[in-house]
């Protein structure tokens, strides 16, 4: 089998670029260049992105000389900001890391922050072989908005598998660090700690309404969570959740909890 050359890796990108009308399938690409340290293929698809940037830059400069461009635009949809979100964060993920740095560099900072996009994205476009395949890169870990996340579509499947996994959770809130005690748990140096069905529960009870100050419709209701314990019963212990409970002054939901036990 011939080794891939830039000559051919650009090739394969050029036949291939039907594929990259989905920013999942870019993304995966990426993905996949780096975890098969293949950088003839990332930088081929790197330069590919780099001329359609240049590309879109000369087409706004057309539209400003004309005057076409609309001073007043209308509100974006969901979609159409989750996609713009998704494209930003592709183009970070190819545009701004060298690939050296991806695969080489000890401490591998950029690689974790790379990894992170990408699940940003295979989240977003509900992908679930790329989910998997990068929730099950070495560098992979995610945080609490990404609980949240996950709690929100209803993803069991994939908190099935964070939590026999033993994904890591990295920290940056006072409540986690709290929870690594109650768990029993361990920091690293990157500010991590395996996650849990705690961290879950806690995210759980502390979003159980929208709107910051709990008086949003609620998300969570009581009969939800005490249900998504026992879908998740094989990672409970029981005695951590009362903790969480009551930690989070959730009194009438560990009454209820309690009385279903």
């Amino acid at each position: 089998m011939t080794p891939m050359n830039d000559k051919i890796a650009a090739q394969t990108i050029e036949d291939h670029k039907y594929l990259l009308e989905l920013v999942e399938n870019r993304a995966a690409i990426s993905y996949f260049a780096v975890h098969n340290r293949n950088q003839a293929l990332f930088n081929a698809l790197k330069n590919y992105v780099k001329r359609e940037v240049e590309q879109e830059q000369e087409e706004e400069r057309e539209i400003r000389k004309a005057k076409k461009k609309k001073k007043n635009q209308k509100n974006q949809s969901t979609h159409e900001v989750e996609k713009k979100f998704m494209d930003v964060t592709f183009k970070k993920m190819i545009l701004d890391f060298d690939f050296m740095s991806l695969v080489m560099y000890p401490e591998l900072k950029n690689r974790r922050e790379f990894v992170h996009s990408g699940w940003f994205i295979a989240k977003l476009t509900e992908n679930t072989e790329l989910k998997v395949a990068i929730s099950n890169d070495p560098f992979f870990y995610i945080t609490r908005d990404d609980i949240l996340k996950l709690l929100m579509t209803k993803d069991d499947q994939m908190i099935q598998h964070m939590l026999k996994n033993e994904i890591m959770l990295h920290i940056n809130e006072d409540v986690s660090y709290k929870l690594v005690k109650i768990k029993n748990g361990q920091v690293n140096f990157n500010q991590q700690t395996i996650v849990k069905l705690v961290d879950f529960i806690s995210v759980l009870v502390t979003n159980k309404r929208e709107g910051k100050f709990g008086d949003g419709d609620i998300l969570f209701s009581h009969n939800y969570i005490t249900e998504f314990l026992k879908t998740h019963s094989e990672f409970l212990d029981a005695t951590q959740a009362i903790k969480i409970f009551i930690m989070s002054r959730k009194f009438r939901l560990a009454l209820q909890y309690l009385t279903e036990l």
